[in-house]
């Protein structure tokens, strides 16, 4: 269901930081070209930062996006999945999940490097230690896997697997380039963590 103009008002949350994100967009001139490098250290988030005590980095860096054509689709992806969890969850459950999703998908992600630093065989993960990633994508992929359960088990069947095709790739993908762009890396990860952990947020909700 498409809201009307009269019943926006069912969507705080998701106008507040749709418009909070394009204004972060013009003051950061990512909305067209990607996001300078000084944009994604003063705000982005990584394991150094959080190894810092600068815990507050896991809220700067959902404003801001990699820039360019990511901007256009972070806003266009936030208010579809984002919307369609508030209008159907309300706005408490929402916020809750947007959050924690993103938060833990970072924090388990900041863990999974800090193992992997220990040890040779898993020396690419010093490349992403300071990897700055921001965006938010990790919230919007756990609000995605939250309404999943408003489908029924065969449609959710078929999201999910397409879900996890798409995500897997894309990390393939990123791998690729993590000299050039370790932050891609992180993203990637993020999401594959946050679909998922939207779905297990669904407990006593899911339908036949």
């Amino acid at each position: 269901m498409i809201p009307s103009i009269r019943n926006l008002q069912r969507l705080p949350f998701t106008i507040g930081v749709f418009a909070a994100i394009v204004l972060a967009g013009i003051f950061s001139q990512s909305y067209f070209d990607p996001t300078s490098p000084e944009v994604r250290r003063a705000f982005g988030s990584s394991l150094q930062t959080m190894s810092n005590g600068e815990v507050g980095r896991l809220l700067t860096s959902i404003f801001f996006t990699s820039g360019g054509w990511h901007f256009w689709f972070s806003i266009v992806m936030l208010a579809l999945c984002v919307g369609f969890a508030e209008w159907n969850f309300r706005t408490r459950r929402t916020v809750v999940v947007f959050f924690a999703v993103h938060s833990l998908a970072l924090i388990t992600i900041c863990v999974g490097l800090t193992a992997m630093c220990q040890w040779e065989q898993f020396a690419f993960a010093k490349l992403l230690v300071d990897a700055r990633d921001v965006g938010p994508s990790a919230g919007y992929y756990g609000c995605l896997g939250f309404a999943t359960v408003m489908l029924n088990r065969r449609w959710r069947n078929c999201l999910v697997t397409g879900m996890l095709i798409v995500m897997l790739t894309r990390v393939g993908q990123s791998a690729f380039g993590i000299h050039e762009q370790p932050h891609l890396v992180i993203g990637d990860v993020a999401h594959l963590i946050a679909f998922p952990l939207g779905m297990l947020m669904t407990t006593g909700h899911s339908r036949g």
